[in-house]
Parts: C-alpha cells; sequence; structure tokens
C-alpha cells in the first residue's frame, strides 16, 4: 500500500479559495482512499473548492495499492491543477516508484509430457522464465534435474542463460538486471539404451512454476514390438500345413513412439 501525499503551497499574502486539483494514478495501481473529499472514478481522483491559506500549505492524500501480478517496471502518481496539462515524470509533481521484480518458470518438452518414448530417443526440454516489474535484482538460478535411464545431450537455444552443472543436475542462470519479458533456454537428453518400461521425467525449480500440472515432465518408455501372424493358406485345411501348400506370414512391427525408428 502506497500512501501519496500532495503540497499545494500559496506564496500569495492572501487565502486562495475553490481551487481545484486532479491526482492520476499510473497503470499497476488500484485506488484506495482519499483525504479532504476527493471524488475517485478509476485512476483518476479529483478536488473542488479546495482552500490553502495565506502564505501557508494544504496537504491531500491519496493511497493505492499495488496491482498483483506486477506489470509494470515501475508505478506513478501525479498531480496537477485541473485542466493543466500533465507534468513530467519524475519531478516535484509526480513520483515514480520502481517496483519489484517478479520471476516465474515454465517447462515444457518435446515429445510432450505424458507422451510415449523409446530408447534411443532424443526429448527436448524448454524453460521459459518470465520476468515482470523492474529488471532483477539478483541472478535466478533454475535448476533442472534428469530422472534415472535419461542421459544429457546438449543446450540447443541458450537465450540469455548461462548454462551450468553437470551429470543429471543442470542450472539455468537468469543474469541479474534482466529487465521484463520472456526468457527461454532449451536443451536436450536421450532415453538411455535398453530401457524399455517405466518412465523418464525431469524437474525444474529455482522460481514460482506457473506450467499447469507443475513443473516435471513425465514421458512412458515403450519398445518396439516384433508380432508374426500367418495370415493365409492355400490348402484345405485351416492350420494345418499341407504337403505343397502356399503359406503367407506377415510380421508387424510396433513403434509406440510419435517419432520414426530406423536402423
Amino acid at each position: 500500500t502506497l500512501t501519496y501525499t500532495i503540497t499545494i503551497s500559496n506564496p500569495s499574502t492572501v487565502a486562495v479559495s475553490g481551487y481545484a486539483l486532479t491526482d492520476t494514478l499510473s497503470a499497476g495501481l488500484t485506488y484506495v482512499s482519499s483525504s479532504n473529499g476527493g471524488v475517485n472514478a478509476g485512476q483518476s481522483t479529483s478536488w473542488t473548492g479546495l482552500s490553502i491559506p495565506a502564505s501557508g500549505n494544504l496537504q491531500v492524500t491519496v493511497v493505492a495499492t499495488v496491482n498483483t501480478p506486477i506489470t509494470t517496471a515501475s508505478v506513478s502518481n501525479l498531480a496537477k491543477p485541473t485542466g493543466q496539462t500533465d507534468p513530467t515524470c519524475p519531478s516535484a509533481a509526480c513520483v515514480v516508484t520502481p517496483t519489484t521484480s517478479t520471476v516465474t518458470v515454465a517447462k515444457t518438452a518435446n515429445p510432450a509430457s505424458g507422451t510415449t518414448v523409446v530408447a534411443g530417443q532424443t526429448i527436448s526440454y524448454t524453460l521459459t522464465a518470465t520476468v515482470t516489474g523492474s529488471a532483477t535484482t539478483t541472478a535466478t538460478v533454475l535448476t533442472d534435474t534428469l530422472g534415472a535411464n535419461l542421459t544429457f545431450g546438449a543446450v540447443t537455444t541458450p537465450g540469455i542463460f548461462i548454462a551450468g552443472g553437470s551429470g543429471q543436475v543442470r542450472t539455468f542462470t537468469l543474469p541479474i538486471g534482466t529487465v521484463a519479458g520472456t526468457y527461454a533456454v532449451t536443451y536436450t537428453a536421450t532415453v538411455n539404451a535398453g530401457v524399455s518400461t517405466g518412465s523418464v521425467n525431469n524437474a525444474v525449480t529455482g522460481a514460482p512454476c506457473t506450467t499447469v500440472g507443475g513443473c516435471t515432465t513425465t514421458n512412458p518408455v515403450g519398445s518396439v514390438t516384433v508380432a508374426k501372424t500367418l495370415t493365409t493358406e492355400s490348402g484345405t485345411q485351416t492350420g494345418i500345413a499341407e504337403p505343397g501348400e502356399t503359406l503367407t506370414y506377415t510380421i508387424t512391427i510396433s513403434n509406440p513412439s510419435t517419432v520414426a525408428v530406423s536402423g
């Protein structure tokens, strides 16, 4: 909650009456209250009929709250005599306040979480960090942990992240001073050879997660299967191999993955 105090000064030896004042809140602020009979309409509060004593001051206040989530790098509040042009910001008549920065993270996999994969298949993981408010004042370290039966491949799209870590634990650091925006990093991992059952998973921590269902991806692991059936017989007895009979066998190779298998 922010409280703004507006001081109206009268240098004259004669009192001023009927003074009109307008106060404007910027985006990112919500009006709460005002003193001295201020009338609010959205982001604007106005006063009429104010009296300022001779060689004296009159103070009025406006109270506002900072919106959640923060979506602007700063918030401001300006005051002016009603009907005049807006003052420049910042200035004596306009207060600009930087907002805190907020970092959130989302995680996706390709093939998508829940999709069956097979041994030797490569999965791409993307971490997307969103910065709102002002520039970050500390580095944000996202820690991404590969589950069993995955082997790290390479960072294919680093963006502005600094990659680190080793083995199953990898770090991606968003530098200090990162301005509001969306930033992504993509890397790959491969399902280990010989894995044919269970699942492989991957999880990220280090910032609040905005992904529906959480920032852990899970892919079931399947395997290529081979099935063989006797489909046609030229003889007269079904299921009996007769002398000179021609038999046709059909072999079906099934791939449960969304990616073609070669070799």
